[in-house]
């Protein structure tokens, strides 16, 4: 009886029927193309993801300076046309600002004076950079204290600093003075993976003008 249980157990194992070489190569395939398939996806997806996280940089970028140079025109007096060195132009501004205290309340807004220049890095054409000359023993800007090329943007394609639509680089010196307004274009730039993307801010910025 045992030999007969094995005999019919051999029987059976050959009698059984396993996957065919066309069964073996189908499902092969299909594994393989499922595979292709999500690794495709993967890399549209994470491809998109490093795109839209560059252009969100770059937009954020652009935001930031335009906010902060905002800020700084609407508190200016004026435009000046020169000062420590640098020159008002289409790529260059300085403003002329009013000294404040430690509540941020101006001391004179007549006589008593900060400068604030923004102009590109000479080094380093992508970056945007703030000074701030104080007037020392009065003025709180700063905490009171000078601050020379610090960079508030990063990733900037191109500047442009105009009034009634005339570059400032054209702007007679005399009239600098005088413009209640400028108008400020930035535009940033920033590339991933081959694609190249622009974000550009423009707006109309008031001055303060309590010089006349």
């Amino acid at each position: 009886h045992y030999y007969l249980r094995v005999a019919e157990r051999i029987e059976r194992v050959m009698n059984a029927k396993g996957f065919t070489v066309l069964e073996c190569t189908i499902a092969f395939t299909l594994t393989a193309l499922f595979a292709a398939s999500f690794y495709t996806a993967f890399r549209v997806m994470n491809a998109e993801m490093w795109r839209n996280k560059d252009y969100s940089d770059t937009s954020l970028s652009a935001k930031n300076v335009m906010d902060r140079l905002s800020k700084d025109v609407q508190e200016s007096a004026c435009v000046v046309a020169s000062y420590g060195g640098n020159t008002t132009s289409t790529t260059c501004l300085i403003l002329k600002v009013p000294c404040i205290d430690n509540t941020g309340t101006p001391t004179s807004i007549s006589s008593q004076f900060d400068y604030v220049t923004y102009k590109i890095n000479p080094l380093d054409s992508t970056q945007l950079f703030r000074s701030v000359d104080v007037l020392n023993g009065t003025s709180n800007r700063e905490g009171g204290v000078d601050t020379s090329d610090v960079v508030v943007g990063r990733k900037v394609s191109s500047i442009s600093f105009s009034y009634v639509g005339t570059p400032l680089a054209s702007v007679a010196s005399a009239t600098i003075p005088t413009m209640k307004y400028i108008n400020a274009q930035i535009t940033t730039q920033g590339t991933t993976l081959g694609t190249t993307q622009d974000t550009q801010v423009d707006s109309d910025l008031m001055l303060r003008n309590y010089i006349t």
